[in-house]
Parts: structure tokens; sequence; C-alpha cells
């Protein structure tokens, strides 16, 4: 297994022969109200985390290597539940969200812990922001995040959301719409994050829905899977797995926004000798310790470098821009010693893979010409596999930015989702 050190000691333990232990561990112990814990006592208690919510929702750009990827393509509530006796999809606590993550236009704005599982199946917990609307609320729109990094302060419910994603929030929540938002497995909760653990992402997006149907009858009768960046690899996972998820909460349709190539075909299979691929190491480096989380029994820790024990090693307590500073002179083969063998590469695809068929629902897709992250010509490939297997695709180019796409794209998202839902409202 690999292991990291940790930040903020009086939250964080740790030893030479586990994951990380959590202060939130939800297994018969309380989960820390925001208030009350030394390390998030608000959704921008350190100045740094203030910067990060400001910066981007992924500074590691997933690929400059367009050529590339056209080859490989052609605290406890009431009710609390002890999460060691929960069903998955269920709702363990409630507490409500800092002052800043608060919108007036939600009749509550909740944080909530949950129950789920890992793309493996295993019990695995979540934290998520829930926003329940002044009126309608049967139809949902589960958010998944962009790229923020593997340290617990990371969460959104914890350091808090940019702008553009709150501004979203408030026009969903005027048309009618809950809105609920995962943190992903084990970011900000107990265990190790599955950074781009597709199966772990789809769960805890479906499974939150779940719950939330559970815990508020009438809420959340049918939802959208909805993301941006890391979170648009996230929702397509979701809606590939699942066109309901077997608890009379329907899944209407797939919302995307800056999409990333199939880098599961690239990444999963690099080595010692893959050539330096600017801005791509920091991803790699996060993905391969949520594969040797998911998959313990590999110890993939046995192909790192000297200098890739080290990274892996401090890591796990950064939020993304840290991880690319760390990285930004290294290539994957710098961290790698020897290569994954065929066996383990194999399932490393598996974990890291983007479906390019299997929806059975409408699917949007928006990419920004002017996306210096993810340029435009890295979706290109994907739009043309999703066509050629018969997926309803809607596919639209904005005058945006990576990031700039999320408030461009509102009025096309809003109008999906009321065509779709089949109202004007939730």
């Amino acid at each position: 297994m690999i292991v990291g050190g940790a930040m903020c000691m009086s939250c964080h333990t740790g030893s030479s022969a586990s994951i990380i232990a959590r202060a939130d561990v939800l297994d018969g112990r309380p989960f820390i109200p925001e208030q009350t814990s030394p390390c998030n006592g608000g959704p921008f208690d350190r100045p740094e985390d203030l910067a990060i919510a400001m910066r981007p929702s992924i500074r590691l750009p997933v690929v400059r290597i367009v050529a590339l990827v056209i080859a490989v393509s052609a605290s406890l509530g009431p009710g609390v539940i002890p999460a060691a006796a929960a069903p998955r999809a269920t709702i363990l606590s409630t507490s409500d969200l800092p002052a800043g993550q608060r919108l007036l236009e939600a009749a509550r704005s909740l944080k909530v812990a949950y129950r789920t599982s890992d793309g493996r199946g295993r019990p695995r917990l979540s934290s998520a922001a829930v926003y329940l609307p002044r009126h309608g609320g049967t139809t949902a729109i589960s958010w998944a995040h962009g790229s923020n990094g593997l340290g617990d302060h990371c969460a959104p419910t914890r350091m808090g959301r940019p702008l553009r994603e709150l501004d979203y929030f408030r026009t969903l929540l005027r048309n009618g719409y809950t809105v609920v938002a995962t943190d992903y497995i084990g970011l900000g909760t107990d265990g190790e994050p599955g950074y781009l653990d597709s199966g772990g992402e789809a769960n805890a997006m479906a499974d939150l829905v779940t719950a939330v149907a559970e815990r508020w009858p009438g809420k959340a009768i049918r939802w959208f899977a909805d993301g941006h960046s890391q979170g648009a690899h996230a929702a397509l996972n979701a809606a590939a797995a699942r066109s309901g998820d077997g608890s009379g909460s329907v899944l209407a349709g797939l919302m995307a926004t800056s999409v990333p190539p199939p880098f599961d075909r690239i990444i999963g299979v690099a080595g010692p000798s893959t050539p330096e691929i600017p801005g791509i190491t920091g991803l790699y480096a996060m993905a391969l310790h949520g594969f040797s989380v998911t998959y313990p029994e590999l110890r993939i820790e046995r192909h790192l470098s000297a200098r890739g024990v080290d990274v892996i090693r401090r890591i796990v307590t950064m939020c993304s821009p840290a991880i690319e500073t760390l990285t930004a002179e290294l290539s994957i083969g710098d961290l790698l010693a020897t290569s994954l063998t065929s066996r383990e590469a194999g399932l490393f695809e598996r974990y890291l893979r983007i479906p390019t068929s299997g929806y059975r629902v409408p699917v949007f897709l928006g990419h920004g010409l002017r996306d210096a992250t993810l340029p435009f010509p890295t979706v290109v490939p994907l739009v043309a596999m999703l066509r050629a297997s018969g997926t309803q695709l809607e596919f639209k180019t904005y005058d945006a930015t990576h990031d700039g796409i999320i408030e461009q794209s509102v009025p096309d998202r809003i109008a999906f989702v009321s065509r779709h839902a089949g109202q004007t409202t939730g």
C-alpha cells in the first residue's frame, strides 16, 4: 500500500502499515462538525484554501498530447445511523454547511455523510453538499466537481467552492431542482481517496441521489449526472453504469463539460521509458495512488522509483496546485522503476476508463474552444466514438476557457434538463 505522511497533526494519524487515518471516521464515532474541527474551521479557514478555491478546477492539464490521443483513440444530525450497520446509499449524518456555502435560494443547505462503495464494490464513505429547493425538488442534479487534490482539506464541503459553481447551483435551485454534490469517496472522510476510480466516482454520484430520495421523500425521484473536468469523468461513468439506480430514482440524462480524453488508454500503460508529457505527471501520480488504494494486494509501490515513493508520500495531503508545482519538472518515467505487469496495466485502464458507449439516456457535452488545459482537439475522438455507438448526443462548443465554460453553458444545461425531465421545474 502506498502510504503518505500527515498534515495538521491534530487531525491525522498514520503508520507505515496502513492508510492514513482520517479525523472524521464514521464507524461509530462522530462526524466532526465544521465549527469544531481544528483543520476545517470554515470554508476558507486557511489563506491557501481560498487561493485554491479561486483557481481553475483542474490545474493539472490532462493533456498537451493531442496527436497521441488521436493516435491511440482512432456533526451528527437527528437519526444518525452507525456506518458499520448502514446499508449502501444511506445518509449517516447531516449538519449545516459553513456559512460561506449556504445559499439563500435553498430551503436547506446541508453537509451529509453517506454510505457508498468503491469500484470493487467495497463499502466506503463519502461526504457531500445537499441543497433542497424552496419549491419542487423532484428532479435532482448530481454534480461532480473538478480535480481538487487528495488532502482532506481539499474537499469542497471543507474548502469551499468557486463562485462559478455556486452561481450555477443558485440557478438550479431557482428552477426548483434539488442539487447534490459529492466530495468523492475518501476526500474529507475515512480512508484514502481513489482518484479517478471510475466505478467509485459513479457510485458516489448515484448513491447520493438514492440516499437523498430516501431521506427526503418526494425529492430526487429522477436525476441527471452532471460534472466538469474530473467531474465529467465521474458523470460519464455514472451515466454509462445506470439507466436507473434500482430505488425509484431514475437517471434522465447526462451533462458534462471540459471532458477529458480517453487517457485510460494512454497512462494505463505508461512506464519508465514514457517520454515527457508536460502537465500530466501530477494527474498520473494521483491516479496511481488511487489505484493502489483500490487494489492494495497488487503492491503497486514496488514499481516506484525512489523519487516516485517520495512524490506519492507527499501528495496525499496536498491540493491540486501544490501537486502541480511538486511534479512540474518530472515525467511519468521519473516516478517508475519498473512497468506495471500486463494484468496490472489492464486493471489500471479499467480503473481509469472513460466509457465510449452504453449510454441509454440523452447526453449533453460542452467544450471550450479556448481551453488550454484540455485543448479542443482532445475531445474530438470521444465525440466521434459516442456518435458511432449510437449515443443520443448533443455536443456544443463555446468561446470559453476550461473553467469559464461552466458559466457560459448554464442556459444550455437548464434547457437540457427541462426538455428531458419532462417539465420546466424540478
